[in-house]
């Protein structure tokens, strides 16, 4: 039987840490995790230097990978609206697509 151990960052509390865009990046390693056997505590979700940082206890080389595979995805989606995006390197650091290249607000 799986077991995540909510302990640390729930699914909600993950997807109110980074933009919209990067909902579908959150959901599919929650949905990974919760098919997994035994405990995995969520231990931060956040951006930083643009892209999307998911910390989890304990690492495995699964888990490890599943992480690994959804920052380097953040690096090309806009975290405001999921659309293509570049990182732009004016100012703060974050993926915006073109549309949203010159907001300096907040995504969520």
């Amino acid at each position: 039987m799986s077991f995540v151990n909510y302990k640390g960052y729930t699914r909600e509390l993950a997807l109110k840490r980074v933009g919209a865009g990067w909902a579908p990046l959150i959901h599919r390693i929650f949905d990974t995790l919760e098919n997994i056997k035994g405990t995995v505590k969520i231990v931060q979700v956040k951006e930083k230097f643009g892209t999307m940082r998911f910390s989890l206890k304990p690492w495995t080389d699964a888990l490890t990978a599943l992480v690994a595979q959804a920052a380097d995805r953040s690096h090309t989606l806009c975290e405001v609206w999921g659309a293509p995006g570049t990182l732009s390197e004016t100012g703060w650091l974050s993926v915006r697509c073109e549309e949203h290249a010159n907001d300096p607000s907040e995504p969520s």
